[in-house]
């Protein structure tokens, strides 16, 4: 087992995996005037989240706050997941259409490669066609002229035997 292994089972042994639409904090922390009190609420106006103390002081006006800005820390958690939810859903659209719009891209380039493929291959065949045909013609001129040495060897061999039958 290697050390990276090793240090992740030390860390995670405890560690429990939840659905993200599960999750939901068991505890949000103390307060800061009231130390001794959990805080239940949730002041959008500072973002500060307060205990039940502060909260009923803030809806009597003791302290400066605006009516309507107090909320339950479930109930703020629970929007702040949903509005993350739909930031998170938002990104994976935009992540598969582009994707999406890249595998097409992809293909696309495929297919004009391919089409690239098959033109070169048909000028390769042509060029060698032609070569082959150029080259059928050299050669033939070649055998010609060989066939033309030859039969002139032949008459001056013949002319040679017939000057030696005569002589």
């Amino acid at each position: 087992m290697n050390s990276a292994t090793a240090l992740w089972k030390l860390v995670n042994h405890k560690h429990k995996r939840v659905l993200i639409k599960d999750a939901s904090p068991a505890r949000f922390g103390m307060c800061e005037q009231h130390p001794h009190k959990e805080n239940e609420y949730y002041d959008k106006l500072t973002s500060k989240a307060h205990c039940s103390i502060c909260a009923i002081a803030m809806a009597q006006g003791q302290v400066n706050s605006e009516k309507g800005n107090l909320i339950t820390l479930e109930h703020a958690y629970k929007q702040a997941k949903s509005q993350t939810q739909q930031q998170t859903d938002d990104i994976s659209e935009r992540r598969k259409t582009m994707i999406k719009n890249e595998m097409e891209r992809i293909q696309a380039d495929i297919q004009t490669i391919k089409t690239q493929a098959q033109n070169a291959q048909e000028r390769i065949s042509e060029i060698v066609e032609e070569a082959l045909k150029e080259l059928f013609k050299k050669v033939q001129v070649k055998i010609n002229a060989l066939k033309a040495d030859r039969l002139e060897l032949a008459r001056q061999f013949g002319e040679i035997r017939f000057m030696n039958d005569y002589l």
